[in-house]
């Protein structure tokens, strides 16, 4: 999730493509559940993150574009503050964006639309962490002989 700068592990084929003993797991049916999942929360996310650039791309220039979702993300999400003096200082980051740039971002941030589109996006990576956590744990649990545990925690 580049834009974002989110440390997003690949969906259920480059998981499968990961050679290992662990393999055969991937097919278990409970944990081949889970790796869709992840698939469909990674996709939900992509689009997410594209509706927000669609949402701000009348307001900036293109090159600016991914460092405005950036710094809109983490106002909205995180409560960074945001400041301004010949660039804009947000998240320990300089970024030399002008002071129409930084208005922009500050009037985009107190936006409805945004704000709902972060928060989606926020969530969305809280459940896809929670599923890529069942998936490693349902693989432990095979792997030690604990099939009803995984069925439990579903």
């Amino acid at each position: 999730m580049e834009p974002l700068k989110l440390r997003i592990p690949c969906g259920s084929d480059c998981i499968k493509n990961f050679r290992s003993e662990f393999n055969p797991l991937l097919n278990y049916y409970p944990l081949n559940k889970y790796l869709e999942a992840i698939d469909e929360l990674s996709n939900l996310i992509n689009i997410e993150i594209e509706n927000l650039r669609n949402y701000i791309l009348p307001e900036f220039r293109p090159e600016k574009l991914d460092d405005a979702i950036y710094i809109l993300y983490n106002i909205i999400i995180n409560g960074e503050e945001l400041k301004f003096s010949d660039f804009i200082e947000c998240c320990g980051r300089k970024f030399f964006m002008g002071e129409e740039s930084y208005n922009k971002v500050v009037n985009l941030s107190k936006d409805k639309n945004v704000k709902e589109i972060c928060k989606h996006i926020f969530y969305s990576m809280k459940r896809y962490g929670k599923t890529l956590r069942r998936t490693y744990q349902g693989s432990l649990n095979k792997i030690l002989g604990k099939e009803n545990e995984v069925k439990n925690r579903s």
